[in-house]
């Protein structure tokens, strides 16, 4: 009589096998997109523009006065003056100081020009988008990018800044180019 603790030989299993990973694809920068919360939306930035993300107490960034409402004015970021942009407020959607879930501090994401650690110091221009929050990378096909209608309750400039959207999550992603441009 066989040993019920016995396994037949079709029940036995292959030896296993080592762990192999699919190859990794890397997307190009162009396809990494940064996660930006304004007001009630989730926005995205071309990470090529990502400079760095900072927590600012609000009592650091220095107003500036004679510029538009949009520009709450200066921070001293590093012994250099980073300009800030209430990208919601540039946006058209509600400034920053008007939102009931503003904090003590500040989320400046910092943005340049791609390539801009190539340029000498007097040739950059970093600036510090004030922002509800960042929810972290995702990776989009930026070809699939689709154009923008006009926006609803938005300032009618404020398309300018507006790159397209990825129309599977209806995300819009932002020309951080003429985020820069629009700087005074």
């Amino acid at each position: 009589m066989p040993n019920s603790n016995s396994k037949s030989a079709s029940s036995v299993a292959a030896p296993a096998q080592p762990n192999t990973l699919p190859q990794a694809v890397t997307p190009s920068p162009e396809s990494q997109l940064l996660q930006i919360g304004l007001a009630d939306q989730m926005m995205l930035l071309p990470v090529a523009y990502l400079v760095e993300i900072l927590t600012v107490p609000i009592g650091q960034v220095v107003p500036v006065f004679h510029l538009p409402a949009w520009i709450p004015g200066v921070y001293n970021w590093r012994g250099d003056i980073l300009w800030t942009v209430d990208l919601g407020h540039l946006l058209g959607l509600s400034p920053w100081y008007q939102q009931t879930e503003y904090g003590a501090k500040h989320t400046i994401v910092v943005l340049d020009r791609p390539h801009s650690k190539q340029l000498r110091s007097e040739e950059r221009s970093p600036l510090g988008l004030i922002v509800n929050g960042v929810d972290g990378m995702v990776a989009k096909d930026l070809a699939a990018m689709s154009p923008t209608a006009p926006r609803a309750g938005a300032a009618d400039t404020s398309d300018q800044f507006i790159q397209g959207q990825i129309p599977d999550a209806g995300q819009l992603v932002l020309d951080g180019t003429a985020i820069l441009a629009a700087m005074p």
